[in-house]
Order: structure tokens, then C-alpha cells, then sequence
């Protein structure tokens, strides 16, 4: 419990930018290491409340602020503008009061002790609340004059968390540019209609999760350890999702009402994985969301068939996989010419994961609207969400540095940052950072949003869940940052889409997925799911129809590839699909089988020797080498064209015996029946055996219309 002067535990809050308080700027923003807290500065002023009530008689000719509360770490708490639910908080310690303040009145109670009161017009909105704080004054038994501020928010690092709601000129605590208005998740409207997450468990498949944090104390739901992993990374992911709000700690998370279940040591090897998945999370966790911020696992063409049937597994029991990207936009570019054409080096479309029809993949955007420079983009790519990036500002989140464990004092963090100063640089053992980046940043803050939407809608399907984070992305026509996505063509071939719009009407990047979804509106989405005829018959399983046929013809070999092809698949409905049926797609997979490089040893001045599909190769660098030099596209039955693994992206390859699988979003709501046939072309600079395509097939996963 708080004292007297602060408020209970609050059901909301979010932050503005503070108009005409200058922030000291800073760096890193690691929690300081020490165990103890810091010495009074010089001039700091040692203030004891007299907290017996007012006295309204007291007769006081001081004209001029003696005292400055600030300089004794003093305080107001208890209010939080945002919400409107918390407008006033009384002051026990105000003999008489001299001043109400700029943004509210202080008005004597009927117990005898003064009130601040938030004047209405600046509550409910984060733009309409023009400071941090507000400040009154008033004398004490002894007639001096003080300055005490009251602090409008309920979570001193809330407001230059811009990730959460950006209201221009947040620089979280950091160097370099401020975020752009607007590039937020969109939390503050879902947060006033009382949706937090509340009901909702977030599995976090990660490294430890800090259980005794301030801010995830009530959100952690239980601890399942696979092997013990003490680096703060779980932690950061864990308050990105569900950091509690309203108790005059850190931040908050997108869903500060929701549940964390921390699954420690599992992600880092595929065995872990399918041991996790085929165990469903456990019969009693109540996960319905589960958050993957790690990277891809070699060979990243996992072909690994326990995690495909772990992943099929918590798919079939309602849980949705959040997965990140990667980091790996110029990742092994010592392969591949990537870097001087001006592309990605890599692709998220590789791992087991990342190739599932269920798995919602997310890259990172930073803070003005655009890709972040080491997103790994794909045509896997579902989503984007706010991160860091360099000369950007980073994530705030909860931190666990294992050398102490301190907390801090809530008027002492307020009281640094009302003197203009930077919090993570002066307060040792600072259980919080704002250096946390990555797509391991972007993608709790979707785990967030989907947390949200179900809150509102527990019924909701896994399919439905998908649908509402799509359908409330924001793209290119809405964010203009988002607008350098171009097309990039090489040797003939379009090497990257930019934008497109499918036959369904809807757009999508290879970049940005469909958008950055709004948290708001998929809340909205998410109450209305019954009405909107997409969403309801996603409250069905879905049907997944695989090719029975393909037939592929050469297209040209020239001097730069030695092969090419194209190649048609159909049968859809010798797997059951109805030729007169409609049917809605909502993914597609590209299996390509036995598909591999050719025994030819030397092809267009290239060393094709000893070089394979396969991550076990005899020589694996001239494999990732050649491998980079293929591309793969599928054209749709409503000819929409998506690229699946770009030229000069380099990839590791497959695991022996297995295909090589890669998925794209692009023609989600289009049209198809079992009639219906994709085509696919291949395009390398080695040769590739024949028959080519021998074993491989395209599945489409359907919703019946």
C-alpha cells in the first residue's frame, strides 16, 4: 500500500511528451551496478511532513518560494490524467494552500485536509495533457513558502515510452532523433475502454523472467525451467508485454492486466522446442499467446519434423506463436553481393517456425516509420512493430541485473527526472533499461496487442486473432515512412516487391508484412468478429489442400543462370478440395522437395563443386555462396506474384532428407478452388539436377467461405 498522498493501484495510464521540461540526455541505459542508494546531493534539503491537516487559519505574509520540495526528493503521487479515473489526490501535509497549480484547483476537504484536483479538459487524452507535471504552493506550520510538483502520471517512465503512445519529441531518455508523432501501438484508447489484457497468460519462451520485479510481481503466473539461463533478455520481453501499470513503477506493458508464464532454456535448440510445443505449454498454464524473441536455429532450413508437429500441435490447441524476424538484414554478407546491391542479406522465410501457416512473424520499424535497418524482412513477414535502431530511440523495459536487486524509491525516481535528470545514468541498480532493440523488441509488443484483442474477445480463434492484428495494421498509405519500400530488380528478375496489392485488395511488403497493427482498432475488430463475415469463418479450422501434380518446363539459361524454371502445381482436388468451392487463402507454402544443385563442378565462371542444398554440404561456404545465387517466386491462381527466397539473400540450408519449405503471406483473401494451380519459377547460377521439382509440392492453407 501506498501512503496517504498516493493513490491506490490505477487501471490505466499513459504519457505525453513533457512540454518545457528538458531531459539530460544519454547513452547506453543499462541499469547502474551498486547496492546502495545514492548520496544527497549537495544541495538537497531534508523536508518532514507535518501530516496532521490544514489550517485554514493560519495567517502567513511570505510572497516569495523559500522551499523547493523538489531539492528534499518530495513528491506528489496519485494522480493519473490519462485514464481520468484518478483526477485528485489529497495533501495531509498542506497547512494552507498558496497556489492550486496551472492544470488544477486544491480545494479543502471536508476531513480538514486539502485536495488537488485535475482539471477534466486535460485528462483521457495523452496530446491534450501538456506537462508531466503540475506544480502548487503552499506554507507550512511555520509560514514558509513551499514548491511542491504533482506528477499527472502514474508511471514516471510512461512518458517517453514512445512505442506506446508517440506523441513527437520522445527520445527515451536517449541520443539522437526523436520518434515521429504517431508511431505507437496505439494503447491509449484500449486502455480508457478498461481492456488491459486481464484474463490473458503470454507464454515467454525465453531466458529467465525476474519474477521479484516491481512491475512484473503481478503479472507472473509461474516458472517452468528447461535449463537455468540468467541473462536479463526474458525480463526485457517479459514488461515489453505485461509491465504493470499504475503503481508509480517504470513503464507499462501493452497489457499490463495479462498474465506471464515464463518457459526458460527452451528456445535455443530445436529439441527444446518440440519438447515445449508437443507439451502443449502444460494442461493448466491457460496460455493463449505465445512470444518468440530469438533468432533462427541451423540449419535455417530446419526441416526438422518433432517441431513441426510441436508447432502444429499448440496450433491445434488455440495457441498463437508470435516469432520473431531476425536481426539479420546483413547478416553473412560475406557470401553473398547483397550489401552492393542494396539488399537484404537474409529472408525470414527459413526456419521451421517461421514456415508455419499458424506462426505470426514480426519485423521491427523504428521510430520514424520505417524498417529498421537490421529487420530481416521475407515474404513470411506478417507484421511490423516499433524498435530501436541507430541514431533512434530505443525500447524502455523492465531490466534484471543479477549483481543486486534493489529497488528504488518512487519519489526518488520522479524527483530525478522532474530535476532534469536521467534516470539511468544517476540512480545505481536501476531495475530498467531504454537501450532493449531488436526484433526481440518489435515482437512482445505484438504478443501485447493479440493479448489486448482477446481480452476484449476470449472466444476468439487463433485464425480470428490473426485476422484482427492484419486487418488493423496501418501500411504505406497511412505512415509515410513506410513509403521506401521500392521494387528491386537484377538480372531480369524482381529481386524485392516493394508494395503490392493483392487481388483481394489488401497490401503487403515484404518489408512490413501488412503493417503496424493498432491496438485500438483490433480491439474493435475483435469485438465485432461475429458480424464480419472474414473473421467469423475463421471460427472454423481451417482446410489444407496440397498439390498431387507438377509439371515443370525450362525457361532459359543464359550466361548468368545456368538454370531456370517453371513450373505448374495442381491437383488441389485429388486432396479433397471442391472444384466448386470457394475458398479463401490465408497462406501458402512452398515445398521444393529433392530439389538440388546439380554434380556439374563449374558453371558460369562459378565454383560449383561439391555444393548442396543440404547444411551439411562437403564444402559449405561455396554452398551458402551458390545458394545465395537462387531465387525462388510463386504467382498466385489470381496472378498475384510473390518472391519467396530473393537473389543474393543467403541461406545455410536444409536439413538432410528433408524439403526445403517457405511461406508467403502475399495472397491472404484471395480466391481459390480445388481447380485452381500456382506457378513457380526457380532461377540459378549452378545447375540444378533434373527432374527438377521431383517430390515437391505447394500446400495452401483455406477458409470456406
Amino acid at each position: 500500500m501506498f501512503s496517504e498522498t498516493v493513490s491506490g493501484r490505477l487501471a490505466a495510464a499513459v504519457v505525453t511528451v513533457i512540454a518545457g521540461l528538458s531531459l539530460a540526455a544519454c547513452g547506453g541505459g543499462s541499469s547502474k551496478k551498486g547496492g546502495s542508494a545514492p548520496a544527497p546531493e549537495e544541495d538537497y534539503i531534508e523536508i518532514v511532513d507535518d501530516n496532521t491537516g490544514a489550517d485554514p487559519s493560519l495567517t502567513c505574509d511570505s510572497r516569495n518560494v523559500e522551499i523547493n520540495d523538489l531539492l528534499g526528493n518530495r513528491v506528489v503521487l496519485g494522480i493519473d490524467a490519462f485514464s481520468g479515473t484518478r483526477l485528485s489526490v489529497r495533501l495531509p501535509f498542506v497547512k494552507k494552500i498558496r497556489s492550486g497549480g496551472k492544470y488544477g484547483d486544491v480545494s479543502l476537504g471536508a476531513d480538514g485536509v486539502y485536495v488537488y484536483t485535475l482539471d477534466a479538459a486535460y485528462a483521457g487524452d495523452p496530446a491534450n495533457v501538456p506537462e508531466f507535471y503540475d506544480t502548487i504552493t503552499w506554507y507550512d506550520a511555520d509560514c514558509r513558502l513551499h514548491s511542491r510538483p504533482v506528477a499527472l502520471y502514474a508511471d514516471p517512465l510512461l512518458f517517453q515510452s514512445w512505442h506506446l503512445a508517440s506523441t513527437g519529441g520522445q527520445t527515451a531518455f536517449g541520443y539522437g532523433y526523436s520518434a515521429s508523432r504517431g508511431i505507437d501501438v496505439s494503447v491509449a484508447g484500449v486502455w480508457n475502454r478498461g481492456i488491459t489484457g486481464r484474463g490473458v497468460t503470454v507464454a515467454v519462451v525465453d531466458t529467465h523472467v525476474d519474477e521479484t520485479h516491481p512491475d512484473l510481481r503481478d503479472s507472473f503466473r509461474e516458472a517452468t525451467v528447461r535449463e537455468s539461463m540468467n541473462k536479463p533478455h526474458g525480463t526485457n520481453v517479459a514488461g515489453l508485454i505485461a509491465a504493470s501499470c499504475g503503481n508509480f513503477e517504470g513503464s507499462c506493458g501493452v497489457a499490463p492486466g495479462a498474465g506471464i508464464a515464463s518457459y526458460e532454456g527452451y528456445y535455443d535448440t530445436d529439441s527444446g522446442l518440440a519438447e515445449l510445443f508437443l507439451g502443449g505449454f502444460g494442461d493448466d498454464s491457460g496460455v493463449r499467446v505465445a512470444n518468440g524473441s530469438w533468432g533462427n536455429i541451423l540449419p535455417e532450413f530446419a526441416g526438422y519434423p518433432p517441431l513441426k508437429a510441436g508447432l502444429d500441435n499448440i496450433a491445434d490447441s488455440g495457441v498463437l506463436l508470435v516469432k520473431s524476424s531476425g536481426n539479420g538484414f546483413s547478416a553473412y554478407e560475406r557470401y553473398s553481393d547483397c550489401r552492393e546491391k542494396g539488399v537484404s542479406c537474409d529472408s525470414a522465410v527459413y526456419s521451421e517456425a517461421l514456415a508455419h501457416p499458424a506462426t505470426v512473424v514480426v519485423g521491427a520499424l523504428n521510430s520514424s516509420g520505417s524498417a529498421a535497418s537490421y529487420s530481416s524482412p521475407g515474404s513470411a513477414l506478417f507484421l511490423v512493430a516499433p524498435s530501436g535502431d541507430t541514431f533512434r530511440p530505443d525500447l524502455i523495459t523492465t531490466n534484471q541485473d543479477f549483481s543486486c536487486q534493489q529497488d528504488t524509491g518512487a519519489e526518488y525516481v520522479y524527483s530525478r527526472i522532474l530535476r532534469n535528470l536521467n534516470p539511468f545514468e544517476v540512480i545505481p541498480c536501476y531495475r530498467y533499461v531504454n537501450n532493449f532493440d531488436g526484433t526481440s523488441g518489435s515482437t512482445p509488443l505484438v504478443s501485447g496487442i493479440a493479448a489486448l484483442a482477446l481480452s476484449a474477445n476470449p472466444d476468439l480463434t487463433l485464425w480470428q486473432l490473426r485476422y484482427v492484428l492484419a486487418e488493423s495494421a496501418r501500411n504505406d498509405t497511412v505512415i509515410s515512412g513506410m513509403n521506401d519500400a521500392e521494387t528491386v530488380r537484377d538480372r531480369g528478375l524482381t529481386v524485392e516487391q516493394g508494395w503490392i496489392v493483392n487481388a483481394a485488395g489488401r497490401r503487403f511488403s515484404s518489408h512490413y508484412g501488412f503493417g503496424l497493427p493498432d491496438a485500438e482498432r483490433a480491439a474493435e475488430l475483435a469485438l465485432s468478429c461475429s458480424s464480419d463475415e472474414a473473421c467469423r469463418i475463421r471460427g472454423e479450422d481451417p482446410d489444407e489442400f496440397r498439390s498431387q501434380t507438377v509439371s515443370c518446363q525450362p525457361l532459359f539459361a543464359d550466361s548468368y543462370f545456368a538454370s531456370s524454371y517453371t513450373c505448374t502445381f495442381s491437383g488441389f482436388n485429388l486432396d479433397g478440395a471442391g472444384t466448386g468451392t470457394d475458398y479463401e487463402i490465408e497462406n501458402v507454402v512452398l515445398d521444393t522437395g529433392n530439389t538440388d544443385f546439380s554434380s556439374e563442378e563449374y558453371a558460369n565462371n562459378l565454383d560449383c563443386a561439391d555444393i548442396s542444398f543440404d547444411y551439411h554440404a562437403s564444402d559449405a561456404e561455396n554452398s551458402f555462396r551458390a545458394l545465395s545465387l537462387v531465387q525462388t517466386e510463386i504467382k498466385s491462381p489470381s496472378h498475384t506474384l510473390s518472391v519467396l527466397k530473393p537473389l543474393h539473400a543467403v541461406f545455410l540450408g536444409k536439413t538432410p532428407g528433408t524439403g526445403w519449405r517457405t511461406l508467403t503471406n502475399a495472397f491472404r483473401g484471395e480466391h481459390f478452388s480445388g481447380g485452381d494451380s500456382f506457378n513457380v519459377n526457380i532461377y540459378s547460377r549452378c545447375p540444378l539436377n533434373t527432374p527438377i521439382m521431383k517430390g515437391a509440392s505447394v500446400s495452401v492453407t483455406v477458409f470456406r467461405k
